[in-house]
């Protein structure tokens, strides 16, 4: 509240889990509460030159391998436990983004989380509808990296309004100073969806209509 009010911080940023408690955890749902209320969004990423928690940081100690997975594999692990613990039915309003871990899982998770809903759904009474209406009702965005091949993809699954992009300036893998060239240059991305990751989807995102 102080950052958003005081500071002018438009959202916040969470762990994909905290000690390992996942996003679900009602003890979580204060802050979801007052990110609804505030208009803002809560974005999850991970990293590991914090020493927090991750997938694979128990059998890896390189950062060659522990960054590979790390950050991929924690996103698949929050975005499930958001979706399907309920997060968005107890929060409607929520907007969540899931950052720096590229797009090219995404199309392979939702399509995983859906057909789990299929066939198990019966399991979640919490998970009230298809895991791909969460993202299409505007609740989770993904961050894309200009020079990933499957954009395209992710765009078709996930939808092209809920990508942004990421320059992921000043890392190593940064593609500066032609970061955004390297996305506009492509023959494969159309160019509504390329305005949109570069514009349009920050702006929904960030409630910056007005």
């Amino acid at each position: 509240r102080r950052a958003v009010t005081e500071l002018g911080h438009l959202g916040g940023t969470i762990p994909p889990n905290v000690d390992g408690v996942d996003l679900n955890d009602e003890r979580f749902d204060p802050l979801w509460a007052e990110a609804v209320r505030l208009d803002v969004p809560i974005s999850v990423h991970w990293g590991n030159g914090s020493y927090l928690h991750a997938a694979g940081t128990e059998r890896f100690d390189t950062h060659f391998m522990v960054h590979a997975v790390g950050h991929p594999f924690e996103q698949m692990l929050a975005v499930a436990s958001m979706i399907c613990g309920g997060v968005f039915e107890r929060f409607p309003a929520l907007r969540a983004g899931f950052l720096e871990a590229g797009c090219g899982w995404v199309p392979f998770w939702l399509e995983r989380l859906h057909e789990h809903w299929e066939r198990r759904g019966a399991e979640l009474p919490q998970l009230a509808r298809d895991p791909m209406e969460y993202v299409a009702k505007g609740h989770c965005y993904f961050s894309a990296e200009p020079d990933e091949h499957l954009v395209p993809v992710a765009a078709e699954v996930a939808g092209a309004d809920h990508l942004l992009f990421a320059s992921d300036y000043p890392h190593s893998d940064s593609a500066f100073p032609e970061a955004v060239k390297s996305l506009t240059s492509r023959d494969d991305v159309p160019a509504d969806v390329v305005s949109k990751m570069l514009h349009d989807n920050a702006v929904s995102y960030y409630g910056l209509q007005n």
